[in-house]
């Protein structure tokens, strides 16, 4: 049998048991008389819709550095004072995003940064000192120097994932503090100003995240540096 036509004549089998044009909708009847022969399309339309649904489900992700664990103790050991994210991700160099895409575009965008990977080298970063984002939000960082690695690496994750813009806004630091009052920034950023950090370390790999449902950030794929 036609599964379309058997499915239109069943339907119409219950549209003249149960719907009258002129008064409407009239159940005069079980609702275990409907057809068994039926369930069979609607569970089939379960498993479309389904999996429709899992094509089309969008998550956030972003492209970041972790740096070494000592500089991440450091960070942790602001952040978990001044930063409400403090539990959400660990210290980090955002190269893109966040950004919301599906898993499988996501999947693609993996197969592009293993690409950019095998371009560059293993590099330095240089962690001066503190700043601030402040008049424009009130957050504290360390300050990273955008080196020509850094930004290079950037630029080539931007040119080769076309849902990531290059705003040309691109500043590389690790947040340590963030949504806090005009108090609390004049407070905490007044006495790390002050302070030299002069960090040097080498970045041999950066990685894809992934936020879960719980809003906690996971590492999606992990990308060495040199190699494809």
């Amino acid at each position: 049998m036609n599964i379309d036509s058997g499915f239109t004549r069943q339907c119409a089998f219950l549209k003249n048991k149960v719907y009258n044009n002129s008064t409407g909708f009239h159940f005069h009847f079980p609702v275990w008389v409907i057809s068994l022969s039926v369930l069979p399309y609607f569970s089939m339309l379960s498993a479309f819709f389904t999996l429709i649904l899992t094509e089309v489900s969008f998550m956030k992700y972003g492209i970041v550095i972790f740096p070494s664990k000592k500089l991440q103790d450091l960070a942790n050991s602001y952040r978990k004072r001044y930063d409400p994210h403090y539990n959400l991700v660990p210290p980090h160099l955002t190269l893109a995003g966040p950004f919301e895409v599906t898993e499988k575009i996501a999947e693609r965008i993996a197969g592009h940064l293993r690409k950019v990977a095998g371009k560059f080298s293993p590099f330095q970063i240089n962690i001066p000192k503190f700043s601030s984002f402040k008049p424009v939000k009130n957050v504290i960082c360390m300050k990273v120097e955008p080196t020509k690695e850094i930004l290079g690496l950037r630029n080539e994750i931007c040119s080769l994932i076309p849902r990531i813009k290059d705003d040309n806004s691109f500043i590389p630091h690790i947040t340590i503090g963030q949504g806090l009052s005009d108090d609390e920034h004049s407070d905490i950023y007044g006495s790390l100003k002050m302070q030299t950090l002069n960090h040097q370390e080498e970045i041999n790999c950066f990685h894809l995240l992934q936020e879960q449902e719980d809003e906690k950030w996971t590492v999606y794929e992990t990308f060495q540096l040199g190699k494809e």
